[in-house]
């Protein structure tokens, strides 16, 4: 799932299409050994450049990386030691995958590794792991209950939400459940439509309170009422979650998209067409935020 997210990031970046994301996903081995360079890059022991210089001497010589790391005390005996001893993170095997396959280098990867490190705050791979689990189950409770013929999109549209939640919300989220829904009764909401084939209606809603905190989050800044700031806030996270979606989407299949305007929606019930999902999601800071999803 969490390969998705980095996967993701790589497409929204233009180093991989929609395609090779595919391919990668469908063909990494999560057992496969990390090279030593890229373990090095990750921990910030080694630049992109440094690496790959190691790694062509390394090639020349029959020499292996760390024997060459140590003659050239480019490493440490103790950095040496850490990189043998390192459990490397779930998103390392994509960048290998693109080495191996000649669609990047380390060079690249390295500048990747730094941004979405820095982009989604990857400090504790244990929290990492265990939402990872979650949103596995939930996405294995959907893919039981959706009937739906766009169930593909549907499932694509989860794997960026939730990759979005992280980069522009936070990590301390929990899943909780996702079920058919004909209809649903607004609170504080955006609603916004997707115009193509097919088409989709989203919203995201929340209590106001949630909303005030849930929008501080996203704009960055401090909201002390539920108002129209608040308001344009959602807007706005609706606005850009949708607007890569449909990026992504125009890629991988080559038909065109149109965002309609989100709006506010406000102590009203919505019926969109098609088989229609509500998605909930406990925040611990600003607890329960609501996604009604539809594909027709």
């Amino acid at each position: 799932m969490y390969s998705q997210f980095f996967g993701n990031y790589l497409v929204e970046r233009g180093v991989i299409d929609r395609l090779q994301l595919l391919e990668v996903l469908g063909h990494k081995n999560d057992d496969a050994i990390i090279h030593p360079g890229l373990l090095a890059v990750y921990k910030e022991y080694l630049s992109g450049r440094e690496a790959k210089e190691i790694m062509i001497k390394e090639s020349q010589t029959g020499m292996d990386f760390y024997e060459v790391s140590a003659e050239q005390m480019a490493l440490t005996s103790s950095q040496i030691e850490t990189l043998k001893n390192l459990k490397a993170p779930y998103y390392l095997h994509i960048a290998q995958h693109l080495i191996d396959k000649g669609i990047s280098d380390i060079d690249e990867m390295a500048d990747c590794l730094f941004e979405y490190e820095s982009q989604f705050e990857i400090i504790d791979l244990d929290l990492m792991k265990e939402i990872n689990d979650k949103v596995d189950l939930l996405l294995m409770e959907f893919d039981m209950i959706c009937s739906s013929p766009y169930k593909d999109e549907l499932t694509e549209y989860l794997v960026l939400l939730f990759n979005n939640l992280i980069h522009y919300i936070g990590t301390d989220f929990e899943p909780l459940s996702i079920q058919p829904f004909p209809q649903y009764f607004s609170k504080v909401g955006s609603v916004q439509k997707i115009i193509g084939e097919p088409n989709f209606f989203t919203e995201v809603d929340m209590s106001e309170e949630a909303a005030i905190i849930f929008a501080g989050r996203f704009a960055g800044e401090q909201f002390e009422e539920c108002d129209e700031y608040v308001r344009a806030s959602l807007d706005d996270f609706l606005n850009q979650h949708n607007g890569v979606f449909v990026v992504n989407q125009s890629n991988h299949t080559h038909k065109e998209y149109t965002l309609e305007p989100p709006y506010e929606s406000h102590n009203e019930i919505q019926s969109p067409d098609g088989e229609a999902y509500f998605l909930t999601v406990s925040f611990h800071s600003c607890g329960y935020v609501n996604f009604y999803i539809s594909a027709y």
